[in-house]
């Protein structure tokens, strides 16, 4: 494996300990570069791009697509703290994706397998709506 691959730079780490910091929470390149704009630390977009992708490629985030219209969302996942199936919410105002659990859209997506043979795949399943706080204004 060459050494240049594996090697850990300063900007690496950042954007390592960033995604980490999320706790599970969805984010956008954009806002990881604005993240860092805002705490003085210039990352390229080209960097924050090669390394999620690295991190997609070795499990430790996933890769959300949610349409053909808004870019990509990243996800930090640690098996022991953050779930792995869930569902997801897009406020149609604020453009906001937002990750839950629920125990009736698990009960429905058994019912679906069992009884209809089909198999949901939740990484990709969109519930388009209002978030509470855009509602709330």
């Amino acid at each position: 494996m060459n050494n240049a691959t594996n090697y850990k730079t300063k900007q690496r780490e950042a954007i390592h300990s960033y995604m980490q910091s999320l706790e599970g929470r969805h984010v956008t390149v954009n806002q990881i570069a604005n993240h860092f704009d805002t705490i003085g630390q210039k990352i390229g977009i080209t960097t924050i791009y090669r390394y999620l992708d690295k991190l997609v490629d070795e499990g430790e985030v996933k890769k959300y697509t949610v349409d053909g219209v808004t870019g990509a969302c990243f996800q930090y996942v640690d098996e022991r703290e953050y779930p792995q199936e869930h569902f997801h919410f897009k406020c149609e105002k604020c453009g906001k994706l937002i990750h839950f659990e629920c125990e009736s859209l698990k009960h429905t997506q058994l019912h679906l397998l069992e009884n209809h043979g089909f198999n949901l795949d939740t990484a990709k399943l969109m519930f388009y709506g209002t978030c509470n706080q855009c509602s709330n204004r």
